[in-house]
């Protein structure tokens, strides 16, 4: 699934080519993709012939600030393999249009189009007029108000630490990659009480959050299955990853790296490094 790294890489790609212009035409043509609302039409309705005055992200959700009413928000999620592709001009628009994947054409009033690509439909597109209190997200780990502090008053829970910092509730954007990589910097095993986590250890697990993450947007996200950025790109973190996806000895005490199911998810760790 693209995390938080992955999105904002394809809103920086897509935000000179976005706003300020005009939605010509939206197309939903995956029923699913709209689930939050009553047909792809409405949708399709809502957002034509808006005009795009901010492109922003909250956790995993692309939003597009439309102007009228005021605090309208076009939402598109990625959900497990979804990736927007970037069209310069309407040609390769309707080339990339015929793959069957493409569920969402969102053409613009310079010619240019914007498409999303999303094998397995897990994605969604919808329109909300109060988008904080439909995503009901937590804080951004990557804002200023994000500090060992609030992360301790986020872990006060008797679920696992993986399984808290999952919760989208919680803290936003966060997913299975940057978790097990903030985890094991961070020296937590991933089955631990999210409230039994010490002052140090919440110092060092925030520092590891804010640190792997801002890595990775650098590194413009990790390809891992589909991810691919809106030029059609592959991401280099996960040549940085440390533990995700890894199997055999660690590259930093050498000893076993194992693999577990923890909130329904297959987690990496080490079991020298995180006891």
């Amino acid at each position: 699934m693209p995390e938080l790294p992955e999105v904002e890489t394809i809103r920086r790609d897509i935000e000179p080519h976005t706003v300020g212009r005009t939605i010509r035409s939206l197309r939903v043509t995956e029923r699913r993709m709209v689930r939050r609302s009553p047909s792809p039409a409405s949708v399709e309705t809502a957002a034509t012939g808006q005009r795009i005055v901010a492109l922003d992200r909250r956790g995993k959700f692309l939003l597009f600030r439309l102007a009228e009413p005021n605090g309208t928000t076009l939402a598109l999620h990625f959900g497990m393999s979804g990736a927007a592709i970037y069209c310069p001009d309407l040609n390769m628009a309707a080339e990339h249009g015929e793959n069957r994947h493409v569920h969402v054409r969102m053409e613009l009033d310079n010619d240019t189009a914007l498409l999303v690509r999303d094998p397995r439909m897990f994605g969604e597109i919808f329109i909300s007029e109060d988008i904080e209190s439909t995503l009901n997200l937590g804080p951004e780990p990557l804002s200023k108000e994000f500090s060992p502090e609030l992360l301790k008053q986020k872990m006060q829970s008797r679920a696992s630490v993986k399984g808290a910092l999952l919760d989208q509730r919680r803290i936003a954007g966060l997913g299975n990659i940057y978790v097990d990589e903030s985890l094991f910097i961070a020296g937590l095993h991933p089955l631990r009480k999210a409230d039994s986590l010490t002052g140090d250890d919440l110092k060092r697990l925030h520092a590891a959050i804010v640190g792997v993450l801002s890595q990775a947007i650098e590194n413009r996200g990790s390809t891992i299955g589909t991810y691919m950025d809106a030029y059609g790109e592959k991401g280099s973190m996960q040549d940085s990853h440390q533990i995700y996806g890894h199997e055999g000895k660690c590259g930093r005490c050498g000893d076993e790296i194992k693999r577990i199911k923890v909130a329904g998810r297959s987690s990496f760790y080490c079991a020298g490094c995180q006891k």
